[in-house]
């Protein structure tokens, strides 16, 4: 994967647009991650699967951020996602793609020995089923944009980081 340049520009004004679509496959749909999962098909579902894009659009370039609750962005679905650009009027250096990281999540997306591995049978009507959602979700991002300000704070919340090995809480020093 070729790395990507800081899209950057001197507009002043700013719109973003979000949206969020529900990517769950269906039940017997294999999961994705290490340990007990290897591909075993899920039968029940817990917690939905989503696919979360922002649009942000200066009026002179627009980005697109992609946030899917997934183990990886998988090879396959980004190919396949290049492919429709073109028709959404977007470049693949105007999106970017990334995920949770969650080894809850499906697979069924990797074609080589590896992604097999960790994550179940390929499924081409996944892939494309999974692509058409992330399509939908940036196309409901950029009909959704309003005009919008950026801003950052920082909050300070020591007790809410934990080892997820002992449970103990982090000591922090005080600044």
């Amino acid at each position: 994967v070729e790395a990507q340049p800081p899209v950057t520009s001197k507009a002043d004004s700013l719109q973003v647009g979000w949206s969020k679509v529900n990517i769950t496959p269906p039940v017997g749909t294999p999961l994705a991650g290490y340990g007990k999962r290897k591909g075993l098909r899920y039968s029940t579902v817990h917690d939905s699967v989503w696919v979360r894009t922002f649009a942000f659009d200066n009026g002179q370039t627009e980005v697109i951020f992609v946030v899917l609750d997934m183990l990886i962005a998988p090879m396959t679905v980004a190919a396949a996602l290049e492919k429709e650009y073109a028709a959404m009027g977007l470049s693949p250096g105007q999106v970017y793609l990334s995920a949770t990281h969650t080894h809850s999540s499906f697979g069924g997306w990797g074609r080589k020995l590896v992604g097999r591995l960790m994550a179940g049978r390929y499924s081409k009507q996944l892939v494309q089923q999974t692509t058409a959602h992330i399509v939908q979700s940036i196309q409901l991002a950029r009909q959704n944009k309003r005009p919008s300000r950026l801003g950052y704070g920082i909050a300070y919340a020591p007790q809410l980081v934990r080892n997820r090995l002992t449970g103990a809480v982090l000591a922090v020093a005080d600044a």
